[in-house]
């Protein structure tokens, strides 16, 4: 019998949906999955195996490291790792970014906010096509709150505090409001600030998140709408480039665009 190839998975354990995708296709693969990195965030110590998927999170230095010692091919899912020559299955930010200014625009909203915690090259891309397309309509949208560029200080914001502010910034605008949020968990937090402040979500505030988590969206009490990723079809993608490679077939290391659904 052809031994399993032992596959490590790296990445973070929330983002349940792409997760999920990675094994199911990998399983199909009747492949072998530690999850060990992603369920404890800590590579198992002296793992040797036969490839390696980076998703979301995944520190780009030490995956270079890690792959110096095992020599293994890799690939990413969402992360662009090309910098340190591995080749990823990403998504077009644009297309989110258009089809949730179009989801509010469809609704009929004229007032709209973006919500970001950290800023990022792919949140960027996001945010740049959804002010673009309100524009061909005419309107303009700010930030609810000054976004960090340090991941210690975003964590370190109290909750108290971070409420605080959402409230204050979410009062001044004019309702009913339309609020895209970079991902799933800054849209909770837009939520319960609406709730604490008693706007009627999506009433007076309508909320829009992106990658469509489920631990986030089945957390809040009010119906979370989520751009979605076509995690499935990236998944098998990323699979399929990774079979290749540990096949010893030369691949293009180039990034791959994905789909959303």
């Amino acid at each position: 019998m052809i031994p399993a190839k032992n596959i490590l998975l790296l990445g973070l354990r929330w983002h349940e949906g792409l997760i999920r995708a990675i094994v199911h296709e990998a399983a199909e693969r009747r492949w072998h999955i530690n999850l060990g990195a992603s369920l404890h965030g800590m590579i198992p110590r002296g793992w040797t195996g036969d490839g390696i998927i980076g998703t979301y999170g995944v520190e780009p230095n030490r995956l270079e490291r890690l792959l110096r010692r095992v020599k293994c091919p890799a690939v990413g899912v969402g992360m662009d790792l090309q910098n340190i020559g591995v080749p990823s299955v990403l998504t077009d930010g644009r297309i989110a970014g258009r089809l949730a200014a179009e989801h509010f625009l469809d609704r009929g909203f004229r007032s709209f906010a973006l919500n970001l915690v950290q800023t990022y090259d792919l949140a960027d891309q996001r945010h740049t096509a959804f002010k673009a397309r309100l524009r061909e309509h005419g309107y303009t949208c700010e930030y609810l709150l000054k976004h960090k560029t340090d991941p210690d200080i975003v964590w370190e914001t109290s909750w108290q505090s971070r409420l605080r502010n959402l409230r204050d910034a979410l009062r001044k605008l004019p309702k009913p409001l339309a609020v895209y949020c970079d991902l799933d968990h800054d849209a909770v937090w837009v939520i319960e600030a609406c709730q604490a402040e008693g706007l009627v979500v999506p009433d007076d505030v309508a909320v829009l998140g992106t990658l469509d988590m489920p631990l986030y969206r089945e957390s809040s009490t009010v119906p979370l709408s989520s751009i979605a990723i076509g995690y499935e079809d990236n998944a098998r993608l990323a699979c399929d480039l990774l079979h290749r490679m540990m096949d010893g077939k030369t691949v293009v290391r180039k990034n791959i665009l994905g789909s959303i659904r």
